[in-house]
């Protein structure tokens, strides 16, 4: 359903490619998190949902805060390498791409530039875990409230930058993710159910 979406919004050729090249990358995101979680022992699974995937594992040992956060980076980080890779083998080179180059436009927002997205440091990106796994080794009681109030004032900071420079008020949507999933956490955290 989302990836009809993707086409129906960026429409022809190109929203066929990013539709795509999106599930691609989105799987194999999730092997990266899943390949780093086996890698520590751990029993891990990887499911494609609407709008993304998600890798959970369970360990068969304590892990330490690093190897979470290296758990977390492998998804972006086998994306950000794996499109990175394809994109200059399909371009010969760093170039950005034109307007007509719908197969090369859609590699590099659906790998390298969705893959960097996900490491930024806000709740629910895998940025914002690793972030989390930085704070909790200062504050371990702390790290999760830290982590909701953090991702609010970047939020905050977004919907205010994007509001004021009109270019960028197509990407408002893409600042409300982390609102919405925060919004979700706490009304789950005080027993209000989120539906």
């Amino acid at each position: 359903m989302f990836m009809v979406l993707v086409v129906v919004v960026n429409g022809g050729e190109i929203g066929l490619w990013l539709a795509a090249f999106m599930a691609v990358f989105t799987l194999v995101h999730e092997l990266g998190h899943a390949f780093a979680a086996r890698a520590t022992g751990a029993r891990a699974e990887i499911a494609l949902d609407f709008m993304a995937g998600y890798a959970a594992f369970t360990p068969t040992r304590h892990l330490s805060r690093w190897e979470r956060a290296g758990i977390s980076f492998a998804g972006p980080a086998v994306q950000i390498v794996v499109g990175g890779a394809l994109y200059l083998a399909l371009q010969g080179g760093f170039v950005w791409p034109t307007q007509g180059q719908h197969l090369e436009i859609a590699v590099l927002w659906a790998g390298p530039v969705i893959g960097v997205f996900n490491l930024l440091p806000v709740i629910p990106f895998d940025g914002g875990t690793i972030l989390e796994q930085l704070v909790s080794a200062i504050t371990p009681k702390h790290a999760r409230r830290f982590m909701i109030w953090w991702t609010m004032l970047l939020v905050g900071a977004g919907l205010v930058f994007t509001v004021l420079h009109p270019s960028w008020r197509p990407y408002t949507i893409f600042v409300l993710i982390p609102l919405f999933s925060v919004l979700q956490m706490t009304g789950i955290r005080r027993g209000v159910n989120p539906r």
